[in-house]
């Protein structure tokens, strides 16, 4: 049934994908759990899951990101979007699931950077890897021996370390 899928909005389009899996879940948690505790310890910004970003109006596409972080610079500290965030989050993450075809998950990493953001994750984690995405078009794949740092995710403050081990840990 549609209530049991995920659902975004694509050029007007509703596209429907099953929900995921505990492997996905299991990543994603990891990663917006570490994402939060550095946000708050050093006063950066939100880390939210799961959320809706409305990136593109007219016509609307909506995505929503497994993990997203977004700085106090486009969201005040005081501010709580009701509904859709309006805008990008500075650092998307998408994990990859069985169902996602690699076209389909490269069409969101191109949304997310066109719409603004700073750095897209694409956790895989059939492969135990992160490929991180930056602004300026370079790419880099970060294999189970390496760690996440705050540079991958565009922090502004140095310190954020995620071995990239410990998102598939388990």
């Amino acid at each position: 049934p549609a209530d049991a899928c995920r659902m975004e909005l694509v050029d007007g389009r509703v596209i429907m994908t099953p929900p995921p899996g505990f492997e996905h879940a299991d990543a994603s948690g990891e990663i917006i759990a570490r994402i939060r505790m550095f946000a708050r310890a050093h006063k950066l910004g939100r880390g939210i899951s799961e959320a809706g970003f409305r990136l593109r109006s007219d016509p609307d596409v909506v995505r929503e990101p497994d993990a997203a972080f977004i700085s106090f610079a486009r969201l005040s500290e005081d501010q709580t979007p009701r509904g859709y965030v309006t805008g990008t989050p500075d650092l998307a993450v998408e994990v990859v699931s069985p169902s996602d075809s690699p076209r389909r998950v490269l069409e969101k990493v191109g949304d997310y950077l066109a719409a603004g953001a700073e750095r897209v994750w694409v956790v895989r984690p059939a492969t135990r890897t992160v490929t991180v995405y930056y602004a300026d078009g370079d790419v880099t794949t970060l294999r189970s021996v390496e760690t996440l740092t705050s540079a991958h995710a565009d922090f502004a403050a140095d310190g954020f370390e995620l071995p990239i081990d410990e998102i598939f840990a388990g």
